[in-house]
């Protein structure tokens, strides 16, 4: 025997007390209802900045978590475009060509 919920039931249900924020390429974390505000739990290490915060609402929430991924992202993209990762690792004497072989 199942139960049928009527249109009208299904209307006043109330919202999920949690819901999982995430994005395209990550899962950000949980957003808990509580009261009028949002309060949001990180799930990935990435969203740290934000864990703990309370927004007005879960789309307000989905903003931040968007604009802090967006902002990472270029971040990162700007440092490996001029190329710091591999001057990381060169030793000064290199770049100023004392690894060339000497003529004889």
């Amino acid at each position: 025997m199942s139960q049928q919920i009527s249109h009208q039931e299904h209307a006043r249900a109330p919202a999920p007390a949690a819901v999982i924020i995430e994005t395209a390429r990550h899962t950000a974390g949980l957003a808990v209802q509580d009261g009028r505000d949002v309060q949001f739990y990180a799930s990935h290490s990435l969203f740290q900045a934000l864990d703990g915060q309370r927004f007005r609402s879960v789309r307000a929430l989905e903003r931040a978590v968007s604009s802090l991924e967006a902002a990472i992202t270029d971040q990162r993209r700007t440092r490996d475009s001029r190329g710091q990762i591999w001057r990381s690792w060169e030793s000064p004497s290199v770049d100023q060509g004392a690894g060339q072989p000497e003529a004889a």
